[in-house]
């Protein structure tokens, strides 16, 4: 199916028969914005929508709608209105790119991708074309595709740490662990206390051995107390306290992290090795327990 049959029939077939119109209303970004601004976003939805029916064929208009809907989470209504004002107006970079933003937040992979490359002819140049289209077919699981656009990004603005970050996740996903190392290292060089950023350098550097555990140990604990929410951290300083012998430190932080994903294997068969070396042999026995009971209720893969 090709882009502008999938993008038809995402919009509303309504919209692409609007009866012509030359009469438009100017509405300003900074009276939406205000009223987003003071929590006031259905009126900022009624004043457009009103605007929009005395001029349906306006661009502006439909743009400022659909961003309207991608700040408030509505992607399917963003993709309908900023898919009218792609096509009213083709040249516009802003309105191309917010389209290929509200089809990546509504994980469109495949359609964000035919799209942009529809119109790579016109923003090729742009960064954020490249780093958008790195996105859809990193969504997409396709790496290798998505490396060599965050890379092409990453020449036009070397700067866009964003582009650096899921470079590093790119490599790391290929197995390139230390490529991975330097361009997560290179992510908070720009932005030292991203707390994605550090969590993901702890785990490249964790998977790549314990020889790295003290560095592991303060880039996690820092993205902890930066974003103490953050599970996957909590998992692998667990596992960096156990590989380096600090126990109790680890059996704390894996009990809670069991707790809160009481159906994932990980912390559990961590939690049982611990327990055993603290000499706990009763926890340790329920938790592998756990553990087996898990394992079994996983669906059985086919030779």
């Amino acid at each position: 199916m090709t882009f502008r049959r999938s993008l038809t029939l995402l919009l509303a077939a309504t919209a692409l028969c609007a009866p012509a119109q030359t009469q438009s209303i100017a509405i300003e970004r900074r009276e939406i914005g205000e009223l987003l601004a003071s929590g006031k976003s259905e009126e900022a939805e009624r004043r457009l929508r009103d605007a929009l029916t005395q001029a349906p064929m306006s661009a502006e208009l439909h743009a400022q709608l659909g961003m309207l809907y991608f700040q408030l989470q509505r992607h399917p209504e963003a993709i309908e209105h900023l898919g009218r004002a792609v096509q009213l107006d083709e040249a516009n970079a802003e309105y191309a790119m917010s389209l290929a933003d509200a089809l990546l937040a509504a994980r469109r992979f495949g359609i964000a991708a035919e799209f942009l490359t529809a119109v790579k002819s016109r923003f090729e140049k742009l960064p954020a074309y490249q780093y958008n289209l790195g996105l859809a077919y990193y969504g997409a699981r396709d790496f290798a595709t998505a490396l060599e656009h965050f890379r092409q990004a990453l020449k036009l603005a070397p700067k866009l740490e964003l582009a650096r970050y899921f470079e590093g996740n790119c490599l790391a996903a290929g197995g390139d662990l230390e490529a991975a190392q330097q361009s997560y290292r290179a992510a908070l060089l720009a932005n030292p206390n991203n707390p994605d950023y550090l969590f993901a350098l702890g785990k490249v550097l964790s998977l790549a051995g314990s020889e790295h555990d003290v560095e592991v140990i303060a880039l996690l604990k820092k993205a902890l107390a930066i974003k103490p929410s953050h599970t996957p951290s909590r998992l692998y300083l667990a596992l960096a306290f156990e590989r380096s012998g600090q126990l109790a430190e680890a059996r704390d932080l894996l009990e809670t992290v069991a707790r809160e994903y009481p159906d994932q294997i990980e912390p559990h068969a961590a939690l049982a090795r611990i327990y055993y070396r603290l000499k706990l042999r009763d926890k340790g026995d329920e938790a592998s327990r756990i553990v087996r009971k898990l394992r079994e209720a996983q669906p059985s893969r086919q030779p």
